[in-house]
């Protein structure tokens, strides 16, 4: 009997079904990380608009990048920039805020940027389909924010299960199991690298009275959804300013009884983010809730949190069905866009190459004019140092900042060999970090059409069809599990 119909028959588990579930996962954080990655550099690129508003949305980003050391000043920006106001409006702001008793020195320094920089822009009634803070952070800096999708493991079915199935027998058989090692780190070691799958169905078998195969199956799905949710949250929060994450609030805010008359009290930006999201039931068992004043138990919160969890994973899995994007297919098409961004960076000198809100001065790097062939190297330089190896690109490019541009330019193509502790978390990026010439160059002339001057395809309709989809057609997006929501629902 195969493995697959032991877990299947023994433990409850369909492990087609378990793999699928967290590729789909790892593609919605993908999906989504590409989508304003793509969306921010596209705002350059627009042929509709004036000039003007182009620079007027990089004046934006500017203010921002030169306000983000200090958090109150940035949260109060913030909110200005979003509510469409002009420069000037934001430099009066300042200047009250400047009392002479107590000078307010950021707000000082801001002013003196402004000047210094030029920073001036209009006005506007336009409307991004992300914040303006996670299009800076976006522009500012890919390269943390793959790294940390880089991080999620890939599935070995196998070694999981061996793992969960011991944490799950310790918490829920921990009287039955006494033949087995009372160390952990030795049935650890025991089950994952000297017990084959027979083996240890056996010793459940012989020590377990009553194994749930279905409470087990649960409590695995919550499992994995629970640490894939940890690695795409550690991303998506990056994009996120800390004043925006505290105003995920619930949506009562509080409930007052004056007499005969109840009065609720709703968060507009949380009805706003359900109502576009599909979720009209979600609203109503809020309401509900709080209306009759539910209590749970400790042992009920933790059992509906893991049944919560396996809804929310078929829940997610059916939402990005009916909604998905379509720019990759696969998971391994990621690093031909994650090139293409970088790419665009390094040849334009935009977002992470950008003078005004970058972290790599490309202008100091190289003077005189670069080949289509260098771009491609420069490229593959990063990506094969900080995606695969998972090296700090801010020590990598102060690193650069001591050598000369022939050497550095000679060195891009040649190997490293990185301490092992540096290694990526998967090889997802392997094909794309190879640093052999021919083969860099072939694989960026097949770069797809997002970021090409000439050949843009625009991504604005398809996340505006993502949007659709949600509000009216596809499955609800489950708004309260551990995964976080759609970027643009922010």
């Amino acid at each position: 009997m195969k493995n697959n119909q032991i877990y299947s028959d023994k433990l409850g588990i369909n492990t087609k079904e378990l793999s699928n579930s967290y590729l789909s996962l790892i593609k919605i954080g993908w999906e989504q990380v590409l989508l304003i990655a793509i969306y921010a550099r596209q705002q350059y690129l627009y042929l509709s608009d004036t000039e003007r508003e182009k620079e007027g949305f990089h004046q934006r980003i500017k203010l921002i990048h030169s306000a983000n050391k200090d958090d109150l000043l940035t949260t109060e920006i913030l909110d200005k920039i979003e509510a469409g106001c002009g420069s000037n409006e934001i430099i009066k702001i300042l200047f009250e805020s400047i009392v002479p008793e107590t000078i307010n020195c950021n707000s000082t320094r801001l002013l003196q940027i402004i000047e210094n920089k030029n920073i001036a822009f209009k006005s506007t009634k336009k409307k991004f389909r992300y914040t303006y803070f996670g299009l800076y952070k976006i522009l500012n800096d890919p390269l943390s924010i793959f790294q940390s999708l880089l991080e999620i493991p890939n599935l070995d079915i196998e070694e999981k299960i061996k793992l969960k199935l011991m944490d799950y027998l310790r918490d829920e058989h921990p009287r039955e199991l006494r033949f087995l090692p009372k160390d952990k780190d030795e049935l650890s070691y025991n089950w994952k690298y000297k017990r084959n799958v027979n083996e240890i169905i056996s010793d459940i078998e012989k020590g377990v009275k009553s194994f749930d195969k279905t409470k087990f199956s649960h409590y695995l799905n919550s499992e994995l959804l629970k640490k894939v949710s940890e690695k795409v949250n550690n991303a998506y929060s990056q994009l996120q300013h800390s004043s925006q994450k505290e105003k995920n609030l619930s949506l009562v805010e509080s409930r007052s009884v004056v007499g005969e008359k109840l009065t609720l009290s709703l968060n507009k930006q949380q009805l706003d983010k359900l109502i576009g999201l599909g979720q009209l039931d979600s609203i109503m068992s809020s309401l509900k809730e709080v209306l009759l004043e539910q209590k749970t138990t400790r042992k009920q919160a933790e059992v509906s949190e893991v049944k919560y969890n396996c809804m929310s994973l078929e829940a997610l899995c059916s939402w990005y069905s009916a909604t998905k994007a379509e720019i990759i297919k696969k998971i391994e098409q990621c690093p031909k866009l994650i090139a293409s961004i970088l790419e665009f960076d390094i040849r334009y000198r935009l977002g992470f190459c950008d003078l005004d809100i970058g972290s790599f001065n490309i202008e100091s790097r190289f003077r005189g004019n670069l080949s289509s062939k260098d771009f491609y190297k420069i490229s593959t330089f990063f990506i094969h140092n900080t995606l695969f190896y998972k090296n700090d690109h801010r020590c990598l490019i102060d690193s650069l900042q001591k050598v000369t541009t022939d050497d550095f330019l000679k060195t891009i193509t040649r190997e490293t060999t990185p301490d092992q502790a540096s290694l990526s978390a998967n090889q997802m990026m392997k094909n794309w970090a190879t640093l052999e010439e021919k083969s860099i160059i072939e694989r960026f002339k097949k770069l797809p059409p997002y970021l090409k001057i000439n050949k843009t395809k625009p991504i604005d309709s398809l996340i505006c069809l993502q949007q659709e989809k949600s509000k009216n057609d596809a499955p609800s997006y489950p708004v309260n599990s551990p995964f976080p929501l759609p970027l643009w629902a922010v």
